[in-house]
């Protein structure tokens, strides 16, 4: 059986027995209801939305299908997206970064990610989004704003391309990240 819980606490919780937290009206699913999950439920942290199948019986045909999957893995993955590079001047350049989700729609959250380049430019945040630590950095982590969108200012003295790469890191949703940006530098 397949059991839907909810974290209805105002906190993020460690979900017992389940190696993972769960923040505030995030959902999540157990293949069992197990004395941990039981008491957290008691506790008032997790309450049960939704259960698949009964207690010994496998998932009948059909109850977890590819759309409602998509459905509830939609919000867990994003894609990073480049924008084109733009002059601000011989030496800097400006990129916007998009974190789409897997059907190509702007993600409507803000979420960190990790952006780094070669070591003879460095980043920082533009317009969009909130440096939180190495601005002015080949190794930037950033938060983007509300709609996933962060706008970097690359600054390089040397004619070169820069490569450009975003990932994952603490905040993050599960990114795919297999796009870079080369952008071209000839001060």
């Amino acid at each position: 059986m397949l059991i839907k819980l909810r974290n209805i606490s105002t906190t993020t919780i460690d979900v017992p027995g389940q190696g993972m937290v769960l923040r505030p009206g995030s959902a999540m699913w157990a293949d069992a209801l197990t004395a941990d999950l039981q008491a957290a439920i008691e506790g008032g942290f997790l309450e049960v939305i939704d259960q698949v199948g009964e207690s010994g019986s496998e998932l009948p045909d059909g109850a977890v299908t590819a759309a409602k999957l998509a459905a509830g893995l939609l919000d867990k993955f994003a894609v990073v997206s480049w924008g084109a590079a733009s002059v601000v001047n011989p030496t800097t350049r400006s990129v916007p970064l998009q974190l789409k989700n897997l059907l190509s729609q702007n993600i409507g959250a803000a979420h960190v990610v990790r952006v780094t380049c070669d070591e003879r430019a460095t980043l920082a945040v533009g317009q969009a989004g909130t440096a939180l630590s190495g601005d002015g950095t080949s190794d930037l982590i950033a938060k983007t704003d509300a709609t996933g969108r962060l706008d970097l200012t690359i600054v390089c003295e040397e004619s070169i391309t820069v490569s450009v790469a975003a990932g994952p890191t603490q905040s993050s949703p599960m990114l795919d990240a297999r796009t870079g940006c080369d952008v071209l530098f000839q001060p």
